[in-house]
């Protein structure tokens, strides 16, 4: 007879990141949804493979809708969460999406990498407004006082 196996985050984690690297989205997010059902919580891990799930195959809303529910679970984003929502909102041409992440970023304090600065840097690009990004970082200075 087999051994049962424990469903605690870590095995959900395991198989969601699979369905991750399979571009599987939709079953990344059947797992992760399932997590509650089985009374798992979910971790920061949870959240960043399977909003990477969702990255990969362009389903940028997924992923804010994956994003908002990170603190409401009580994880803590990172720079990691960030980029990936950043970088599936600049992949699909929502570059007033990506640059409000990057003003989140800086109000949650997590520091930008040049992960960060190149999915901005898209975005302006996609958007035709390269020199907004010249006057968004120098209002982000300004106000919060994170240097781009």
């Amino acid at each position: 007879m087999r051994d049962a196996v424990e469903l605690d985050t870590f095995t959900f984690n395991t198989a969601i990141n699979v369905c991750e690297r399979s571009c599987l989205w939709e079953q990344a997010l059947q797992l992760y949804r399932s997590m509650s059902q089985q009374k798992v919580e979910p971790s920061i891990v949870t959240f960043v493979v399977a909003i990477s799930a969702c990255e990969k195959c362009g389903e940028w809303e997924k992923c804010l809708e994956l994003f908002s529910e990170i603190e409401q679970n009580g994880a803590e984003n990172n720079v990691i969460s960030l980029n990936l929502v950043m970088s599936a909102c600049e992949k699909g041409r929502e570059w007033k999406k990506t640059l409000n992440m990057f003003g989140v970023m800086a109000e949650c304090k997590v520091e930008h990498n040049i992960l960060t600065l190149s999915n901005v840097v898209s975005a302006c690009e996609h958007g035709g407004i390269v020199h907004a990004f010249q006057e968004y970082s120098a209002s982000l200075a300004k106000t919060t006082g994170a240097v781009v």
